[in-house]
């Protein structure tokens, strides 16, 4: 089984995740989520067993409004002081620190270099994203 985790707000180009969502609702066979922030993943985990996470968000990258991917590996400690500001890749060690990590966890994410918000450029990154992530979702 796949977890799908977009993460997001309603605001600027934070709402990548969430429209991403939009997109793909009924179109994979994963459990869709959306939340607000990271450690809301580790909810999620334990829930249920998967074999898939894959974490749909705005990434900071060298270029506004590209596709980004990539697999996330683990290793380290985590380093956060509260629970409530872990990072995502704290989130991440932490789930495998717990034994609840998925064999796969990958990012399917919109580069942003820049808080300017570029609706159009965004919507066709949104439709990259949610065709990767209905590709993913198939394997």
């Amino acid at each position: 089984m796949k977890l799908v985790v977009c993460i997001g707000s309603d605001i600027g180009s934070d709402s990548f995740g969430f429209k991403v969502a939009e997109r793909i609702r009924g179109k994979v066979n994963a459990r869709l989520e959306e939340v607000t922030n990271y450690i809301d993943i580790l909810t999620l985990l334990y829930d249920e067993r998967y074999d898939m996470l894959i974490v749909v968000d705005a990434v900071r990258g060298e270029e506004d409004y590209r596709l980004v991917e990539f697999e996330v590996k683990t290793s380290g400690v985590v380093k956060a002081f509260l629970s409530h500001s872990i990072s995502f890749f704290d989130a991440i060690k932490l789930a495998k620190a717990l034994g609840i990590l998925p064999g796969r966890v990958i990012v399917v994410g919109m580069g942003m270099s820049s808080l300017e918000v570029n609706e159009e450029k965004m919507d066709e990154v949104v439709e990259l994203a949610a065709e990767r992530v209905i590709e993913l979702c198939s394997e």
